[in-house]
C-alpha cells in the first residue's frame, strides 16, 4: 500500500520586527532633514571663514615677511637663496585663520661653506602676524 505524505505549509502573517508607526517615521524624516541641513550650513560657515582669512593678507606679502625674518636668523644674510616653491599647509582650524609655510634655503656659514637649511613659518590672518617656527639645517 502506498503511503500519503502530506506537506503542510504554514504562512507567516504580519513581521518579526515591530513596525514603526507613521509619527516615529515622519519624525525620522525630519531629525535626517534637519541634520543634513545643519551640515550644510556648517560647510558654508567653514568656506566663508576660509575666504574671510585668505583675503587679509595676500600670500606674496607674507611670504616676502617670512624669508624677512629667515635671513635675520643667518650668519650672512646676503647669501641666503631661497628655494622658488614654497609648500602650503592650512592649520586644521581654519577658524584660527593659520596658514604655515614650509621650504629650504641655502645660505652660507661662518666658514663659508654653503649649508641648506629647513624651516616653517606661520602666519596668523587674525593678528597679522608671521613667526618662524624653525629653522634647521638639512
Amino acid at each position: 500500500m502506498g503511503r500519503v505524505i502530506m506537506v503542510a505549509l504554514v504562512l507567516v502573517s504580519g513581521c518579526c520586527c515591530p513596525q514603526k508607526s507613521k509619527e516615529q517615521v515622519e519624525a525620522d524624516r525630519a531629525a535626517a532633514a534637519s541634520a543634513s541641513a545643519q551640515r550644510a550650513a556648517d560647510k558654508a560657515k567653514l568656506a566663508e571663514t576660509r575666504k574671510r582669512c585668505s583675503d587679509r593678507f595676500g600670500t606674496t606679502g607674507w611670504e616676502s615677511v617670512c624669508r624677512d625674518l629667515v635671513r635675520k636668523r643667518m650668519f650672512q644674510p646676503s647669501s641666503a637663496d631661497f628655494s622658488f616653491l614654497m609648500s602650503v599647509a592650512r592649520d586644521e582650524d581654519p577658524a584660527k585663520c593659520k596658514q604655515t609655510y614650509t621650504s629650504t634655503v641655502e645660505s652660507k656659514n661662518a666658514f663659508g661653506a654653503t649649508i641648506e637649511h629647513r624651516f616653517q613659518c606661520t602666519f596668523d590672518t587674525k593678528k597679522d602676524w608671521v613667526t618662524v617656527d624653525f629653522l634647521v639645517m638639512n
